[in-house]
């Protein structure tokens, strides 16, 4: 019989595993982690240019970057940066990390 204790742990390792990659898919609303990351790139980087996230600056560099926002370029940062990890653990980082 296992003892309650190495059963909640597990349950809350589970329960964490859980929480690291479905917060950033329902925060970015799509189940490609690697685009919610790109997304999130591109309204920052556009945040950072226009001067906030708002505005017309900021709509037009926002909208032209989100187009090109397909996730690609992050899996392939992730499978060079990290290449005996699988790129979706690793865009999941880059998300927590941008926090």
């Amino acid at each position: 019989m296992k003892s309650p204790v190495l059963v909640s742990v597990i349950g809350a390792i589970i329960v964490l595993v859980i929480l690291f990659f479905a917060v950033p898919v329902i925060a970015g609303g799509s189940t490609n982690i690697c685009q919610d990351v790109e997304s999130h790139n591109v309204s920052k980087t556009a945040s950072g240019i226009a001067g906030g996230s708002s505005g017309p600056v900021y709509g037009v560099i926002n909208s032209v970057g989100q187009l090109g926002a397909t996730g690609n370029v992050e899996k392939a940062k992730q499978d060079s940066d990290n290449p005996n990890t699988p790129s979706v653990v690793g865009c999941a980082g880059d998300w927590w990390q941008s926090l």
